[in-house]
């Protein structure tokens, strides 16, 4: 039997653009967050065809991609280094850069994904029988169009 080469779960980083005016281009780790979820979706659009000689004949559906879209969710301890970052992008309906970095690829394969994203939710748990510390679970939407950069 032959495995498939599996990612690690340090192959995918959710990198954030902090400052995306004084520090334009300086992605950075969330820290505190021990789980992550990358969503992609393509939307579609449906279209039913007619035979155009033989009306009598079943339609024909078409289908065509419309847009990509990604969303990024994560869960973990509610970090003090993010906790201002996090309550002021949320509150503020801020724009950051987001990317996802795929590390250890070959030339040609996936380097990154990248875009403008929004940070749609923020819940904090504060719960003492679970546990010593806050936690936190974030949801962010990519607005605009998502960039794929190769490995050179």
């Amino acid at each position: 039997m032959t495995e498939p080469t599996t990612i690690p779960f340090h192959g995918l980083i959710l990198e954030v653009e902090l400052d995306p005016v004084g520090a334009a281009g300086v992605y950075t780790k969330l820290c505190g967050f021990s789980s992550f979820n990358v969503g992609r979706a393509l939307s579609t659009q449906e279209i039913a065809l007619l035979d155009c000689e033989d009306y009598s004949l079943p339609l024909t559906r078409k289908i065509a991609g419309d847009i990509y879209s990604m969303s990024l969710s994560g869960a973990g301890v509610f970090a003090k280094e993010n906790k201002d970052i996090l309550i002021q992008w949320i509150a503020g309906g801020l724009e950051k850069g987001v990317r996802v970095a795929h590390i250890g690829g070959a030339s040609g394969e996936i380097l990154d994904e990248s875009g403008i994203g929004l940070l749609t939710q923020l819940d904090n748990v504060m719960n003492k029988s679970s546990g010593p510390a806050v936690t936190a679970d974030m949801a962010i939407e990519l607005s605009g169009t998502v960039t794929i950069n190769l490995v050179p």
